[in-house]
């Protein structure tokens, strides 16, 4: 990529899923169709989806009668 064989190891290591996130195929997306990315769609639905994680969890910690949906049965 740049040539330097230390530094495609150590940009790896930092950023290994980026261009597999949802904001990095819109941004590849956007460049090739020469448009300006549209992020906030996604960073909103992301936030939305990490709020109803949250809540699921706290849920969870206060009502034992609420099942943790990755416990096997």
């Amino acid at each position: 990529m740049d040539g330097y064989n230390e530094m495609g190891i150590l940009s790896g290591q930092f950023y290994p899923d980026w261009f597999d996130m949802p904001e990095g195929k819109e941004g590849g997306a956007a460049f090739m169709e020469k448009r300006r990315p549209r992020f906030w769609p996604l960073r909103i639905s992301e936030a939305q989806k990490r709020r109803e994680f949250c809540d699921e969890y706290e849920a969870s910690r206060t009502d034992p009668d609420v099942k943790d949906k990755t416990s096997k049965p």
